[in-house]
């Protein structure tokens, strides 16, 4: 063969049908190439799907989380939901907005901001049925890559985000109970950032999640509304049912009361100056009207009342006094058997009075119709377990037709009436944590029963000793009726106690600090309690302060906290009160007096906060109001609670006085 033949089968370019070495190298480019994008979009696929499954886990983890949710807690957590998906989408932003149809308003009620990112201004955050308002309230999504394109027409509001760096948003509509009820914004400052048709599907999912949050909080508000106002009327309406047993039990002490004034008058007018015997029975009588006065009137009051200690068998007594004329005139026998010296339940007084009452007139009204011999309810109390006292009501009537449904509201049995009353009774009891259900006797008549927790003794409270030699409580002021009763409350609750009745002789006393506190009037004629705190913290001693106070001073509060005080009461307080408290403090004490210190973990918590969050602490630990922070700041008045909002969470505090102890880090 001739070398050229060679070289042009090597090349070629003289035999027919052969690929040239370009031709191969080209080829071979191409095919990289192509497999090098595949690559990349494999990688991108990957990318996507790992993006989607953290997203989808990321949907779970924030349904989860509001399942079973109390509803004091939802708001908290929506604004932690807020932030996680900040944080997952790498946002800068995330508002929602509640629609309030009344007033054609979005509000901001939920947000949060990523650290150094500028707080939009108050203008901007509630708006009226503005082109936005419209446009979601039509059920549309609003997303762009530019503001300029979602406010076209909308200059004032595109140069508001312009102003503050927002250069891409996502607008979409939550819808509540069918409606929509709210919308949430998400934006960023990014410039290179686009929404992707299955982006806004996810974070839509999420927003599904939130809707279905606020809207069981909403229903929660309405029913407690509700309850309150259906509450309310059936107390009314007993009160028509009382007015004959009031008018009664009135006229009985007013009649003793006329009766013997008198008689006294008649005395004197004879020269008979011996009369004190019948003025006793006279402020005696008095004080009985008052008594049976005051009783019905706060029965019918519509306010909140707090939980206390009761005694069971005292509630019923009560009640059956109330109701003593009625049940005379219905011809009904009440027979009572008490548990001897039961324990005492916690609960509201007039709520747990009001389902007694309701009860009795309920079994009267079912016996109407029978021989007077035969009017009988029968009322037992006794313990169904160690925990919980059991009351049954027992009555000889026409029984329950249909059990099941008696508690229902608007169900009755009577020819007239609301049929409310079974229906607020149940939810009170279940709002003590107990049960109320009937039966049908065997015999004849029904019977009703209701359980109610026994308080428990120092519930929640700290493992503090309290061994004579060990816990003192000293408590210094001036005030000699307020000195003795807390010295024999402590005493009882197994505490040491030295009270002292001025300053000066507190200070002199060689304080034991070993396990205690002090419990430290605010104002005091000679030393003010502020300066007995400063004259300790000079002289090294590390007790802990629980002060009280007969006004609220928020100034005074905040400095003495500052200075180091556990707590601060306003008198009046409940004894339980006082009692915690003092049980906060020897944890406290202990806890300090091992070293314990913490504040490695603050220092990280308080390294949390963004710039503006940092801006507002303070002001909030001076006890500055949340309007004039927004004022001062130039920002909403919600806004602020936003920022109040997060900063508890991250701090991880849940009062105004660990937040004023905690932040005396930050720099």
């Amino acid at each position: 063969m001739k070398p050229v033949d060679k070289i042009s089968y090597i090349t070629g370019k003289e035999k027919k049908g052969k690929k040239s070495y370009n031709d191969l190298t080209s080829e071979m480019s191409d095919v990289y190439e192509k497999l090098t994008n595949e690559a990349e979009e494999h990688k991108k696929t990957l990318k996507a799907i790992e993006e989607r499954l953290k997203f989808e886990e990321l949907i779970s983890r924030l349904s989860a989380r509001f399942i079973n949710l109390p509803v004091n807690e939802i708001d908290r957590e929506i604004n932690n939901a807020l932030l996680d998906i900040i944080k997952h989408l790498h946002m800068d932003r995330s508002y929602i907005y509640e629609y309030f149809k009344d007033e054609n308003t979005f509000k901001m009620s939920y947000g949060y901001i990523s650290d150094g990112i500028p707080v939009i201004p108050s203008y901007m955050n509630e708006f009226y049925f503005s082109w936005v308002a419209r446009q979601t309230l039509a059920g549309k999504t609003l997303f762009c890559s530019g503001i300029e394109d979602i406010y076209e027409n909308e200059i004032t509001d595109r140069e508001n985000h312009l102003k503050f760096g927002i250069k891409n948003v996502l607008i979409f509509p939550m819808y509540i109970e069918g409606e929509v009820g709210a919308i949430c914004s998400i934006s960023t400052n990014k410039e290179d950032f686009s929404w992707s048709e299955s982006f806004i599907k996810q974070i839509t999912l999420v927003g599904q999640v939130l809707s279905s949050a606020i809207a069981r909080k909403r229903n929660y508000e309405k029913n407690r509304i509700l309850h309150e106002e259906l509450y309310h009327i059936k107390k009314c309406i007993t009160l028509g049912e009382l007015s004959a047993s009031l008018t009664h039990e009135i006229n009985q002490p007013l009649c003793s009361i006329m009766t013997d004034a008198e008689t006294c008058l008649h005395l004197v007018s004879s020269g008979d100056s011996n009369v004190s015997h019948i003025l006793e029975d006279i402020i005696s009588a008095s004080k009985r009207a008052n008594s049976i006065i005051t009783s019905f009137r706060k029965m019918f009051k519509k306010e909140h009342h707090e939980f206390e200690p009761l005694n069971i068998n005292e509630l019923i007594k009560n009640s059956l006094s109330m109701l003593n004329s009625t049940m005379g005139m219905k011809e009904i026998k009440i027979n009572v058997k008490d548990l001897p010296e039961p324990p005492d339940i916690m609960g509201d007084r007039i709520k747990i009075q009001q389902v007694i009452i309701n009860l009795l007139l309920n079994g009267a009204d079912s016996m109407a119709n029978l021989p007077e011999k035969s009017r009988e309810i029968l009322i037992v109390t006794e313990m169904d377990d160690k925990d919980h006292i059991k009351v049954s009501l027992r009555d000889r009537g026409h029984g329950l037709n249909e059990i099941k449904k008696i508690f229902l509201p608007f169900y009755t049995q009577k020819s007239e009436g609301m049929g409310m009353g079974l229906f607020i009774a149940k939810n009170i009891i279940e709002e003590h944590n107990g049960k109320l259900w009937a039966e049908n006797n065997h015999d004849r008549g029904s019977t009703f029963y209701f359980t109610i927790p026994v308080k428990k003794e120092r519930e929640n409270y700290p493992a503090v000793k309290k061994e004579t030699g060990v816990s003192l409580v000293y408590i210094v002021d001036d005030d000699s009726m307020v000195r003795k009763s807390m010295v024999r409350l402590l005493k009882l609750e197994g505490f040491r106690v030295k009270s002292f009745a001025s300053p000066e002789d507190f200070l002199k006393e060689d304080l034991y600090e070993k396990q205690s506190c002090i419990i430290l009037d605010m104002s005091m004629p000679s030393i003010s309690g502020l300066e007995i705190q400063e004259r300790l913290k000079k002289m090294g001693i590390d007790i802990p302060v629980i002060f009280i106070s007969g006004k609220h001073d928020i100034a005074a509060t905040v400095q003495a906290i500052k200075n180091g005080a556990m707590d601060f009461l306003t008198k009046p307080f409940k004894d339980r009160e006082l009692v915690e408290a003092i049980h906060r403090a020897m944890e406290k004490d202990i806890t300090s007096k091992k070293g314990k210190g913490k504040k490695e973990k603050i220092d990280e918590k308080i390294n949390k906060l963004s710039p503006r969050e940092r801006e507002i602490v303070p002001l909030v630990t001076a006890g500055v109001l949340n309007k004039v922070i927004a004022s001062k700041l130039k920002i909403s008045e919600t806004t602020v609670k936003m920022h109040r909002r997060n900063i508890m969470s991250k701090l991880e505090v849940k009062t105004l006085a660990e937040l004023i102890r905690m932040t005396e880090n930050i720099e």
